[in-house]
């Protein structure tokens, strides 16, 4: 979890953290609708963009015992650098019926590489854009580029980033000698779940961790400066 607003990493990357209500709607087979995001600051570049749900308002399954329904995750598209469009994706599940918006958490990150400290020590992160993408489950798992960089103890948090395919879809998590993305669109376990490579955005971090960042930045000027004194 991240607190909403606009923020600073060490070094300088811009974070921006938020949640919207979603009402919009996009369906496989179907002409879907979009809700927008705006960024309270314009980025240099289009950030790597990360939107998951945040409850179940239109929830009728017993979970975990089973399969939600209606069957929901995020779809985003167009992100720039002052926004981006979300909606409640269905892909190709059309189980359930959404009668309530839902909440979306979103969270904007200037691509790049960090270190920050932490309750588990210090945290090394890349944020990747350019060049990732996720490939039809269709296809055979292929390692993805960057997302290998910390190991078995990274953590990974992507989002797919745009929606080219009529067929919508999530991201999956895939390993085949190294971290990859798919896409998979359908609960039915069939030869159709996918239709084409995707864009995606992915925060890869060295660990699991908590952190309160703007504390332990005044903590470790005040150090430093404790230190600096004669």
């Amino acid at each position: 979890a991240v607190a909403p607003g606009s923020h600073l990493l060490p070094g300088g990357a811009a974070l921006e953290a938020g949640h919207v209500l979603v009402d919009a709607v996009q369906l496989a087979g179907e002409t879907g609708t979009w809700d927008e995001v705006q960024f309270q600051r314009e980025f240099d570049a289009p950030p790597v963009f990360l939107a998951s749900l945040q409850e179940l308002a239109n929830e009728s399954s017993s979970l975990p015992q089973s399969p939600s329904s209606p069957w929901l995750s995020v779809a985003v598209d167009n992100v720039s650098e002052s926004g981006a469009n979300i909606a409640l994706e269905r892909s190709s599940v059309t189980d359930g019926s959404i009668d309530s918006a839902e909440t979306a958490g979103w969270i904007a990150l200037d691509a790049g590489q960090g270190q920050f400290a932490s309750g588990a020590g210090f945290i090394n992160w890349t944020a990747i854009v350019s060049g990732l993408s996720a490939q039809p489950w269709d296809d055979e798992c292929s390692p993805a580029p960057g997302l290998e960089i910390y190991g078995i103890d990274a953590v990974i948090v992507g989002s797919l980033r745009s929606r080219t395919h009529g067929g919508g879809g999530w991201l999956r998590l895939c390993e085949n000698g190294g971290p990859g993305l798919l896409v998979d669109q359908d609960v039915e376990t069939n030869a159709i779940r996918g239709q084409g490579d995707e864009a995606a955005s992915a925060w890869v971090l060295s660990k699991g961790f908590h952190t309160r960042l703007l504390e332990l930045a005044g903590k470790l000027f005040s150090d430093r400066f404790e230190e600096d004194e004669p």
